[in-house]
């Protein structure tokens, strides 16, 4: 994580290290740190769909069902085999 820290602060908006900070965090367990790098890089590349099932699970997690129901739906226009197995995590 301390290399993507590192190209983060030199390039805030680079998407494969907010990608790879939030994927770190997230096997960590710690989804809500991880949402905002997550966010950030989904903003990036809008049709990465292990992205957003990441992100969708990162805010489940973390308590922000509305958004989880968000990255659902956006997920379910890229790939509607992953949509459906995020909708079977965020709706235990």
């Amino acid at each position: 994580m301390k290399s993507y820290r590192r190209v983060l602060q030199a390039q805030p908006d680079t998407p494969v290290a907010l990608r790879g900070l939030g994927t770190s965090l997230k096997r960590l367990g710690r989804h809500r740190d991880a949402v905002d790098s997550l966010r950030r890089a989904s903003r990036a590349n809008p049709t990465d769909a292990p992205l957003l099932y990441d992100l969708g699970e990162c805010l489940y997690r973390a308590g922000d069902w509305n958004g989880a129901n968000d990255a659902y739906r956006q997920l379910k226009n890229v790939n509607r085999g992953l949509a459906d197995k995020l909708f079977d995590v965020i709706n235990v």
